[in-house]
């Protein structure tokens, strides 16, 4: 095992946890529409077997093209680098010109031809980017990783307190960090699965993506480059390599975790039978009651014969009763229960059984409570009908497969970390830290 590999012991548990948060979901998406509840993995996507061609000698790994190296790197003199540095990526070149006089900057290609221009001056420094760690032996170098974050990460020093900008600045790092790390993996686990003609295979697929991309820009290549700077910032290479990359990573997660989401029917109609009671909606009841003190002889009888001659019970509840007089008695409550008969209206049992025995529309005869006479009427019972395992059957098939699939992701995830090879996270983290806040409150003067 290299050092890389030892370092990555301590850390690939919590990094596991951290990226089981639903690739699977989103690469098998299409499979439970098109395969029921099997969890198959047949569709239109993508697995090693589709990546088939006749011949080729291509190299299946497309060269990172269109970075600018020396975007805010640190730049020495060939007499400083001949003493010795470690960790860099030396690139022969002109250095980040000085702004021009009107406050603009020059791009790419106007330094290449003033260096054409200059050859002395060309060959006079060299640019050197830190790398900060590796991935499976692939090196991580920070302009590189910090390119895609530059503009928000400028943006954001130049408006955040210090302290502010760090706690962001770091959640940004540590989530792209996670992600190379995942992509990186995936993308060497898929590819050690595939054989020569496979490979072959993606080939002839990252030249299909490459026409898509061009007949899109009405069949022009440059016409394609241009939109892709000024759109996405990015070159027709990075972009053929971010779609390459993310089909490929969902073959991955397929071959690797599809048939691990099998859901039977046996388990639907259990977990619908267990959570029976989320699928039956609670009913809702509204009674009235009139409460007289028993001593009070009048009231009652008043109370009596209004009933008595077909009074509305809100009314004579508004007039005579002691409980809730300016709402007409009335009282609401939730029925939890699959019916009335068997909920709880009342907390007292003595009130309780005498309102359960009641229909709607119906009215108590007058009972003693405590030192009360009670009379208790059953104005409305509303109870929304219970969905059936029909109507909830697509639902609880996606969740269980969901949770299926996120804990097969995290075992799958951490049998994969466990055995690859890579810097230790923490300290990749702390040097890009520093090397960010460097390059972008430095230029605040912070």
């Amino acid at each position: 095992m290299t050092r890389y590999g030892r370092l990555w012991q301590t850390q690939w548990p919590r990094a596991a946890a951290a990226l089981a948060s639903g690739i699977a979901m989103t690469a098998l998406g299409a499979c439970a529409g098109s395969g029921g509840m099997s969890g198959g993995t047949s569709g239109g996507r993508l697995s090693a077997g589709d990546f088939v061609a006749a011949d080729a000698s291509e190299s299946v790994h497309i060269a990172n093209a269109g970075t600018d190296p020396s975007a805010g790197i640190r730049t020495i003199g060939p007499e400083e680098a001949s003493a010795g540095v470690d960790d860099v990526r030396v690139i022969v070149g002109g250095p980040s010109p000085a702004p021009a006089a009107g406050g603009g900057r020059q791009s790419s290609s106007e330094r290449i031809a003033r260096d054409a221009r200059d050859p002395n001056r060309a060959a006079s420094v060299v640019l050197v980017d830190s790398m900060v760690g590796q991935i499976n032996g692939r090196p991580v170098y920070a302009s590189e990783f910090l390119r895609p974050m530059d503009s928000r990460l400028r943006a954001e020093a130049r408006t955040m307190s210090p302290i502010e900008w760090r706690r962001s600045a770091q959640r940004q790092i540590r989530a792209a960090l996670l992600e190379r790390m995942r992509d990186e993996i995936l993308l060497a686990e898929f590819e050690s699965t595939l054989d020569q003609q496979q490979r072959m295979g993606v080939i002839a697929f990252v030249q299909g993506l490459r026409e898509d991309l061009i007949r899109e820009n009405f069949g022009s290549e440059e016409l394609a480059r241009r939109r892709l700077l000024e759109e996405e910032g990015m070159t027709l290479d990075e972009k053929i390599r971010t779609q390459r990359d993310r089909e490929l990573i969902r073959a991955q997660v397929r071959r690797a975790l599809g048939d691990r989401a099998y859901v039977s029917w046996r388990e639907v109609r259990l977990q619908f039978e267990r959570d029976i009671d989320r699928y039956t909606p609670p009913g809702r009841a509204t009674l009235r009651m009139i409460q007289v003190r028993t001593r009070d002889t009048a009231r009652m009888e008043r109370v009596r014969a209004a009933l008595a001659e077909g009074a509305a019970f809100a009314d004579v509840a508004s007039r005579d009763s002691d409980f809730n007089p300016t709402n007409g008695g009335r009282y609401e409550i939730t029925i939890n229960a699959p019916t009335f008969r068997e909920g709880v209206i009342f907390s007292d049992e003595a009130l309780n059984a005498q309102a359960r025995a009641l229909e709607v529309g119906e009215t108590t005869e007058p009972f003693e409570w405590n030192d009360s006479t009670v009379w208790l009427h059953l104005e409305s019972y509303d109870r929304p009908p219970a969905s059936t395992l029909y109507e909830e059957q697509l639902a609880i098939f996606a969740d269980l497969r969901s949770r299926r699939l996120s804990e097969e992701e995290f075992r799958y995830f951490t049998r994969l970390f466990a055995r690859s090879s890579v810097s230790d996270v923490d300290d990749m983290e702390r040097r890009l830290m520093v090397i960010a806040e460097q390059r972008y409150l430095g230029e605040q003067g912070r």
